[in-house]
């Protein structure tokens, strides 16, 4: 958890799956977090799609559009632009598909469950689906996922540790 965690923590971070998706393949690519905070990138009735659960009892479903049957490269980027928010995007075989989704960044705690890769594992993202599918196993082939830590938000602490000691030093 907590190394998955500072992958996403107050930054933009690109996750690349490689998926083979077949005619009638469903459920979750990867998923980061549980009902306490998290998102997952799923496959279901020939679209990909998009949920995130802010961990205030608010989830958003969102679907990019349709993805099909091959072996895929699936990159989405949570961009972190400011204000704790994320615009997610996605792109199927370097084509972006259907629009950005404008969701709370997950912090300072969330997520509590760390990355699954293929179903949505233990605590669920998505509770509502979990009552129906369970962890929504993925039913084609999932080559790799990759997650590249990307900026820091603009607000991000870490931005500010320089400035900190900088303006420590003049009180030593």
């Amino acid at each position: 958890r907590i190394r998955s965690g500072a992958l996403v923590w107050q930054r933009t971070v690109t996750i690349t799956i490689d998926v083979t998706v077949r005619d009638g393949d469903r459920g979750v690519l990867v998923s980061h977090g549980d009902q306490g905070g998290g998102y997952a990138v799923v496959v279901d009735e020939g679209s990909i799609g998009f949920v995130h659960n802010d961990g205030h009892g608010h989830t958003v479903r969102h679907t990019w559009g349709a993805i099909a049957p091959g072996d895929r490269a699936v990159v989405v980027v949570l961009a972190a632009p400011g204000g704790n928010r994320w615009h997610a995007t996605c792109a199927v075989d370097g084509d972006t598909v259907g629009s950005a989704v404008d969701v709370a960044m997950l912090w300072p705690m969330a997520p509590f469950t760390g990355i699954s890769v293929g179903r949505d594992a233990g605590s669920p993202v998505d509770w509502a689906r979990s009552r129906v599918e369970g962890a929504f196993r993925y039913t084609g082939r999932i080559g790799s996922v990759r997650y590249e830590p990307g900026a820091l938000a603009p607000e991000a602490p870490s931005n500010f540790t320089e400035l900190l000691r900088e303006m420590g030093s003049k009180y030593e």
